[in-house]
């Protein structure tokens, strides 16, 4: 799944299992909540981080932790901040939620 973020984008090279987890997930919450193809969902977590100067990984746990559960998260506090406000911005497809 990493792989097939992006090969350019920055990469953990730990934990990849839990971060193919995370990124699945990250995917699959932007495809319902903006009605987004699985392509397009990946193409919008790599601009997300290159805009945050973060990983594909470090995006998809900021969103999936920090953001759509509330809870904890190991990126820094700027980084979700950050990638908060670019979802604000986010109109996708379809209406957000």
């Amino acid at each position: 799944m990493l792989e097939s973020i992006d090969a350019s984008t920055k990469l953990c090279s730990h934990h990849l299992t839990e971060h193919e987890a995370v990124a699945r997930q990250a995917v699959s919450v932007l495809m319902e909540w903006y009605d987004l193809s699985s392509a397009q969902a990946r193409t919008q977590l790599r601009e997300w981080a290159a805009q945050c100067d973060v990983s594909a990984c470090q995006v998809a746990e900021a969103f999936v932790r920090g953001v759509y559960q509330g809870g904890p998260t190991t990126c820094p506090p700027a980084t979700v901040r950050r990638l908060e406000r670019l979802l604000r911005e986010f109109t996708g497809q379809a209406e957000a939620r």
